[in-house]
């Protein structure tokens, strides 16, 4: 991964609060440790705890550090898929769907996760409406191309390819507003993990990376 794009990237994340990405205080370059190519010393906001972190793209995760790498696994994971918007493969998505900028509808969310994150300030919300039913739902991020939170389909239509329809209505908004990259985090041993993965692997993301922490003391 290029370090100038994740530095943009990980700016623009300020919407999350997950252990790698959330609001940014202060970002500066480091001296990457051993076996990694490059590092970012990080200070968050105020209410995070912790308060600062290494995060380095490594060949291998390092104990101590927020660890970016193919393939990586520790107390916490997180996956980052990147879809290139002038070379982006989707699959075809449900024709009956229409994508549209709307409120946010909880309920969405709620049958798909079992609960309700609003959407951070300054996204925009995607609504996907099956004839006149709300059926899925997602929000952009327009600074930096994230899919903040996922895209989120109400359970008992999972399968109709609604989620991708979701997925292809942010791509071109984002592309809309001059977006060269469409970006999601999934963070790990939540539920669900299996389904969510194969859906956006199936959608021929560019790349996937693998982030985890694994906290000095514990054997690798």
């Amino acid at each position: 991964m290029d370090k100038r794009f994740f530095r943009w990237w990980y700016k623009g994340s300020s919407g999350l609060h997950t252990f790698w990405v959330k609001a940014v205080e202060e970002m500066r370059e480091v001296e990457p440790p051993e076996g990694c190519l490059w590092a970012f010393a990080v200070r968050w906001v105020p209410r995070s705890r912790p308060r600062k972190g290494i995060i380095a793209f490594c060949e291998k995760p390092l104990k101590g550090v927020i660890s970016i790498a193919k393939s990586c696994s520790g107390e916490r994971t997180s996956k980052l898929f990147i879809w290139d918007l002038e070379n982006a493969e989707f699959l075809e998505g449900n024709p009956e769907v229409v994508i549209e900028l709307s409120d946010p509808v909880p309920e969405i969310m709620r049958s798909s996760w079992g609960y309700y994150f609003p959407p951070p300030e300054g996204d925009y919300v995607l609504v996907a409406r099956l004839g006149e039913e709300p059926v899925g739902m997602t929000y952009l991020n327009p600074r930096n191309g994230n899919l903040d939170y996922g895209v989120h389909v109400l359970r008992p239509l999972w399968r109709r390819r609604i989620g991708t329809s979701v997925l292809r209505g942010a791509a071109a908004i984002a592309a809309s507003i001059g977006l060269r990259y469409l970006t999601v985090v999934r963070i790990l041993g939540r539920g669900g993990d299996r389904r969510a993965l194969a859906f956006y692997r199936a959608n021929r993301p560019h790349l996937e990376y693998s982030i985890c922490l694994i906290r000095e003391g514990k054997r690798g």
